[in-house]
């Protein structure tokens, strides 16, 4: 009997067990496969979910079909940029600190000594647009704070003045939603003592990945201590010194960039947080004439759960893979900067990790084992103070005197589909091999596949823009930091 003598149901239940690859090429068998292929909601849905980078909220009450129509919608906005009606703008000059994180932008007023939160809408995703604040009961103006929407948590750093040569901190782990402790909080705060010896300390960047609170202390620039602690329980659970920056890759590994403060070659660590773990990746190492000046890790938070007001969503971002962006600045023999930004994929850093485990003491990682096949090397200036420009596989840049922006996405599946289906027309594909010259020790060649798309704004001054997942956010301001707006342009 041949396969293709079976009814359509039970073709479709087959196809239903093969992976995107295998789906694709049955497409291309014959007339009879693809009709059944193209006329089913199940497996279009499946596919175009893999093929997008997300997954399936399954608590949704949406049929196959609503789910899949969302779905086409979702993704047509935002290849064509066809942003809602729902605009969004808000001043940002009495706003010294702010967080943009799951979808939710949070703004702390420091003459109101108050919060601000804003859910930024989605049609397509049915995700309605919300604001409420609510009035801060300490000044957090010289604090910071960090905000997590998936577990409704709102942490704040404060210092607290002493007379000693002891730093002492608070944590305090808040309510999103209320502004009160955290039910699943043991104490309404945390301390944290740290030791000076000139210089008070600072905290630098703050970050949330499930019920672990990191928190980058600095001295001066040889002396910093990363803080790792649990805010629901109040222990801390390491202290790593002399880190320069750092980013999140799962619920207890951490990568971390050392080379502030350390002579030799630039690399990058993957620490886990409870002690099993290590590994040292090796990075292109400067020229002679140049000096390393500085490095950013930015990468997105761990992915945000659906939350109760939420469960009627049909689709998120699947975090199986995340984008980690390696600000790399090298300064040549006339002080001049040059920016570098490297690609990278979490899951080739993981793949690498843990093909090496479980040995605690191994030698470094060569660029050329991991580099340039599992990266793609830019000359791109990313901005350091509107860091949240990365959102799953994608990161967006503004180019000022171009009056442009781009939206990078590094999404192999993405990249492969469009290549075996047809190109989009208005979407750049580099998937060959490109190489810099000079300015390091040895010619830097990546190959990882990448495309990009680019895109105006009506806006004059823009500074930076950033990504969530349903919305591109522009920052503009003129010479005077009153006139520093953030502009929501939501799909």
């Amino acid at each position: 009997m041949n396969l293709l003598d079976f009814p359509p149901e039970l073709l479709t239940l087959v196809f239903r067990n093969l992976d995107l690859q295998s789906l694709l090429r049955c497409t291309q068998v014959c007339r009879r496969m693809n009709s059944i292929l193209e006329g089913s909601a199940f497996l279009q849905y499946r596919t175009k979910l893999v093929v997008t980078g997300k997954i399936d909220n399954p608590s949704c009450g949406l049929s196959l079909s609503a789910r899949l129509k969302q779905l086409e919608l979702y993704q047509d906005a935002w290849y064509h940029m066809r942003w809602s009606n729902v605009k969004l703008s808000y001043p940002v000059f009495n706003v010294p600190l702010w967080e943009l994180v799951g979808g939710v932008l949070a703004l702390y007023n420091r003459v109101q000594n108050a919060f601000r939160f804003v859910q930024l809408p989605s049609i397509p995703r049915g995700v309605p647009h919300r604001e409420w604040q609510w009035d801060a009961f300490i000044e957090v103006g010289q604090g910071d704070f960090t905000i997590d929407p998936s577990a409704d948590l709102l942490v704040i750093i404060e210092r607290v003045l002493s007379d000693t040569e002891i730093s002492r901190f608070k944590i305090r782990p808040l309510s999103l939603t209320t502004g009160k402790t955290h039910p699943k909080a043991q104490s309404s705060e945390i301390q944290i003592q740290l030791i000076e010896n000139g210089p008070v300390w600072s905290y630098d960047f703050v970050a949330v990945f499930r019920n672990h609170l990191a928190i980058l202390f600095a001295m001066e620039l040889e002396k910093t201590e990363l803080v790792i602690l649990r805010w629901d329980t109040g222990k801390t659970v390491r202290h790593f010194e002399r880190v320069m920056t750092y980013a999140v890759l799962t619920d207890t590994l951490i990568v971390v960039n050392c080379i502030g403060f350390e002579n030799d070659e630039v690399s990058l660590d993957i620490l886990d947080i409870y002690g099993k773990s290590y590994s040292r990746f090796l990075l292109p190492q400067p020229a002679q004439g140049y000096t390393f000046f500085d490095m950013q890790l930015i990468s997105e938070g761990l992915g945000v759960m659906h939350s109760p007001e939420l469960r009627n969503v049909p689709f998120t971002t699947s975090s199986e893979d995340r984008l980690l962006v390696i600000n790399y600045s090298l300064k040549d023999a006339k002080e001049q900067i040059l920016d570098y930004a490297f690609f990278v994929p979490i899951s080739v850093l993981l793949g690498q990790h843990h093909r090496r485990q479980p040995w605690l003491e191994q030698d470094s990682i060569p660029w050329t084992e991991w580099g340039p096949s599992g990266t793609r090397a830019m000359p791109i200036s990313f901005s350091v103070d509107w860091v949240y420009y990365i959102h799953g596989m994608k990161a967006s840049v503004y180019e000022p005197t171009r009056k442009l922006f781009k939206i990078f996405d590094l999404s192999q599946m993405t990249i492969a589909y469009d290549l075996q289906k047809g190109t989009k027309p208005t979407t750049q594909y580099l998937t060959a091999s490109t190489t810099i010259e000079s300015v390091f020790a040895e010619p830097v060649s990546t190959c990882l596949p990448i495309c990009w798309r680019t895109g105006t704004l009506p806006l004059e001054f823009v500074e930076a823009v950033m990504l969530t997942q349903d919305a591109l956010l522009a920052v503009t301001g003129n010479d005077s930091d009153d006139d520093e707006m953030l502009h929501v342009y939501c799909v």
